[in-house]
């Protein structure tokens, strides 16, 4: 017979988890994205038609398990950025429930409460739970990956298998998480026997090869894979690497403020911890299975940005390892409490909730690029562009010419507007490189060329110009005003109409051809 206890433990181990799933995702759900984020996510859309990593659908080095996941629930849907917003939201409320399992593994349920909490209204985690990009999947992922590694280095042996499937599957949504979760994959191999480190090898591996020898197939084959591959980190990566901000402090303080805006004033906690451990407990922590764990899953990601590279535009990148330090900040809190004998038993419970409506807060209107508050400038930026072009311009004789701009740019152009030509100006490429070609796009089709050529019967052409580093005056006559839009950071753009002869005056590092174009004098 089952006893009374035992039934109440059962839901209480079931009911928390599910509360805390519905909870995120009804949050989730009134602040969700209408239009397409990020230039990746548009990436990922297109994709989603026609697979093709040679012309960015999406770039290099693929994310095909993320992109075929947007296209299957585009069978319902019948919208892109839907499909990957619901992905995000439903991986949102995931991340949550991995973080309370985890952290009530490694110390206790109130410690896993709050740590749920603050992953719930963390700014960063419950951004990326709205928008159309894989980087709340990659964290989600992480944090479960973790929790199966940590089940079996404290003796359940058999966890390895389901570690090394959802490294597999996780590599699939991010490429990068093999290299940053492997060593703690191998920590978690030390304590097992010696077939289950070969099961665990062989599931990896295959698991890997599921998905990567269709991507190939879809891609045209391996040369054609690994010549996209080469051509990104020619163009796209080589030009961040060789910036004159791709300095160590440059990627440590974006590291670091990506961090305190993923834990917002829960970073305090941190501090807490500094002030009731002695430097003898800090160190017996540091060097406990416990710190060595989170070492091993912090400290790939975390170098990788600051020694390698990270932009600042993509704060996302820190999920992978953000799970951690929430759970750590949690930990804290519960152990400064626990130590500290002077302070009321309402502090613990207090300071969570200050930190959830601060969190909450920073969440829906901070002046950045990743709050509710931007995410509807977009939209309502986006959406006023696209009707003003639709009702002033013809297709038949104006294209449209834009540089690499994530938050709208030339992608969202070609996605929105696909009845235009839209060409893609690429402007950060080594001068030590050859030319490279421009990618350019009508009909959600995307297409890769020597140059710019424009097509017969061209008079204009509509380019975004930043107020405050051009004068509209001159030395390009701006003949119309189409639309304006300011970004979160302060910069205001005014898109223009230009005589399709000045294109080369506005982009000198192009080349463009045409039978009815003749460039001015």
């Amino acid at each position: 017979m089952i006893s009374h206890v035992g039934v109440l433990q059962t839901k209480k181990e079931t009911g928390i988890p599910l509360f805390l799933f519905a909870a995120t995702i009804l949050s989730r759900i009134p602040f969700r994205s209408r239009v397409l984020y990020h230039w990746d996510s548009v990436q990922y859309a297109l994709a989603t038609e026609h697979y093709d990593i040679s012309v960015h659908q999406p770039h290099p080095p693929g994310y095909f398990i993320y992109v075929m996941l947007g296209k299957l629930l585009n069978t319902i849907t019948r919208d892109a950025n839907t499909s990957f917003v619901i992905l995000s939201i439903l991986a949102s409320g995931a991340l949550v429930v991995a973080v309370y399992a985890l952290a009530k593994r490694m110390f206790n349920e109130k410690t896993a409460l709050a740590a749920s909490l603050l992953a719930m209204t963390s700014p960063i985690v419950w951004f990326h739970g709205e928008v159309a990009l894989n980087y709340i999947l990659e964290g989600f992922l992480s944090t479960l990956t973790a929790y199966y590694c940590w089940r079996t280095l404290t003796g359940e042996k058999k966890t390895i298998i389901a570690a090394s499937l959802l490294l597999a599957f996780a590599t699939g949504i991010r490429q990068t998480m093999l290299m940053f979760l492997l060593p703690l994959w191998i920590l978690s191999l030390v304590k097992v026997p010696s077939r289950y480190r070969l099961y665990a090898f062989a599931l990896l591996a295959s698991g890997i090869l599921f998905w990567f020898l269709p991507m190939i197939s879809l891609t045209g084959g391996y040369m054609k894979y690994r010549q996209a591959s080469q051509e990104y980190f020619t163009y796209v990566i080589a030009p961040v690497l060789n910036s004159e901000t791709s300095t160590f402090f440059y990627f440590l303080k974006t590291v670091v403020l990506f961090t305190l805006h993923g834990l917002g004033l829960a970073a305090a906690f941190l501090l807490f911890y500094f002030r009731s451990r002695s430097l003898k407990q800090q160190k017996n922590d540091l060097l406990s299975l416990k710190g060595l764990f989170f070492v091993l899953w912090t400290s790939p990601p975390i170098l990788f940005y600051v020694l390698v590279t990270v932009t600042e535009t993509n704060p996302g990148y820190s999920l992978i390892y953000l799970p951690a330090f929430i759970i750590l900040a949690a930990n804290a809190l519960a152990i400064t409490v626990v130590t500290n004998k002077t302070l009321p038993k309402w502090f613990f419970k207090a300071g969570i909730s200050v930190v959830l409506i601060f969190n909450s807060y920073m969440f829906s209107y901070s002046n950045s690029s990743f709050t509710y508050a931007f995410l509807k400038t977009q939209e309502e930026g986006l959406d006023s562009f696209v009707r003003e072009v639709r009702e002033r311009f013809s297709p038949e004789n104006t294209i449209i010419l834009a540089r690499h701009y994530v938050f709208f740019g030339p992608r969202h152009f070609m996605y929105y507007l696909p009845e235009f030509r839209v060409y893609i100006i690429n402007d950060k490429i080594p001068k030590q490189t050859i030319k490279r070609n421009t990618l350019w796009g009508r009909h959600h089709i995307t297409y890769m060329a020597d140059g710019v050529h424009i097509p017969d019967g061209t008079k204009y052409f509509i380019s975004p110009v930043e107020i405050n580093k051009v004068n509209l005056e001159a030395p390009i006559p701006c003949e119309q005003i189409v639309s304006g839009v300011v970004f979160a950071d302060g910069d205001e753009f005014r898109f223009c109409l230009y005589d399709i002869n000045f294109a080369p005056v506005l982009y000198p590092e192009r080349e463009f051809a045409g039978e009815e174009y003749n460039a001015p004098k």
